[in-house]
């Protein structure tokens, strides 16, 4: 049976209605992070996530108060994605273990 073009592009439309749906599911699946979320980096120095002025948000050491890194503008204070997160913490490797949405500890 022959394609026609009307059948080619019914197929590619759907085909990408299937596409954007699935990017939708994949974006909810993304582990984010907000203020408040806690962190411990390998030298086990902890860190909290704090906004600062502007929707910029920066980490602070939790037993000194020092602040490593320069605060960094995000999208969404409550959805800061894991590239954001690596410029916040200047790249450090960062480790959660205080969850502030679901107020549980994950480490």
């Amino acid at each position: 049976m022959s394609e026609t073009r009307e059948n080619l592009e019914t197929l590619i439309e759907e085909s990408q209605e299937a596409i954007d749906k699935a990017k939708r599911k994949l974006k909810d699946l993304e582990i984010t992070y907000s203020i408040g979320d806690r962190f411990i980096t390998q030298h086990e120095n902890k860190f909290i996530l704090a906004g600062a002025q502007n929707g910029e948000i920066l980490l602070i050491a939790l037993e000194t108060g020092y602040c490593p890194c320069r605060p960094t503008k995000v999208e969404g204070s409550g959805k800061i994605t894991q590239r954001e997160l690596e410029l916040i913490g200047c790249r450090s490797k960062l480790t959660r273990y205080w969850d502030s949405q679901r107020k549980e500890l994950t480490r």
